[in-house]
């Protein structure tokens, strides 16, 4: 059918508009993406088209960051948030549906797959704050990136999970925490991130790992020590 065609035309031109990007020709790329964004802007909260949406907003997002254009990164992050809350009262359908409807695709699985695409949101906001030396924000969103992480690591969907490398960003974090002298948070995020290595299967990396948390509780353990010393000579 001609709506068929359209939806189909849809994706190939996403992917084309991606290609694009990811070999250096950002300014065709974004030209293309910016193209499909206009043609669905009315629909992007419609079940087939949100995770398109929401795809274009993160490749926009990247293409920006790219060109250090952060504040223009940011605001279009903004309009994936939005989407994102505006699909919380629909069932968002995978990407590749907009070619042919999966009836044995259960509802959980296409919330875990939308899941997915937003925490890349979270995870480029983190890293773009961070490029603006908003330590403040970029905590706040590499927080709200882990804990969604987390969140579908319990519902047992650890196909994307990489739980070494969730430890190690947590452990990362908690040095922000330290700085902030919020060492309940800080030692939180060490206990989660020794919790995690527990998932981790044995290879050469976990060994180096090990140490560099060690690492970090003797950071934690000597911060907080400095800190206890100061206030008792204030008394």
């Amino acid at each position: 059918s001609k709506k068929h065609r359209y939806l189909v035309d849809l994706l190939f031109d996403y992917h084309i508009g991606t290609i694009y990007s990811d070999t250096e020709e950002k300014g065709e790329g974004e030209l293309r993406l910016r193209l499909i964004l206009t043609s669905i802007e009315q629909a992007l909260n419609h079940s087939l088209i949100c995770s398109l949406g929401l795809n274009l907003f993160n490749q926009l997002i990247l293409i920006h960051t790219s060109y250090e254009k952060y504040n223009d990164a940011i605001e279009i992050a903004k309009h994936a948030e939005n989407l994102y809350n505006q699909s919380l009262i629909i069932e968002p359908y995978l990407l590749e549906e907009l070619i042919h409807i999966d009836l044995s695709n259960q509802t959980i699985n296409r919330r875990e797959e939308f899941e997915q695409i937003y925490i890349h949101t979270l995870f480029y906001l983190a890293q773009i704050y961070g490029k603006l030396n908003d330590k403040y924000q970029s905590a706040n969103y590499c927080r709200l990136t882990l804990e969604r992480q987390l969140e579908i690591f319990y519902q047992n969907n650890k196909k994307k999970f990489d739980p070494l490398d969730w430890a190690t960003n947590c452990a990362t974090l908690s040095q922000y925490y330290m700085t902030k002298h919020d060492y309940a948070t800080a030692r939180h995020c060490l206990m989660c991130a020794d919790k995690m290595l527990e998932n981790v299967k044995l290879n050469d990396n976990l060994s180096e790992r090990i140490a560099s948390f060690k690492r970090c509780w003797i950071k934690y353990a000597i911060n907080l020590l400095s800190k206890i010393i100061s206030m008792v000579k204030i008394l």
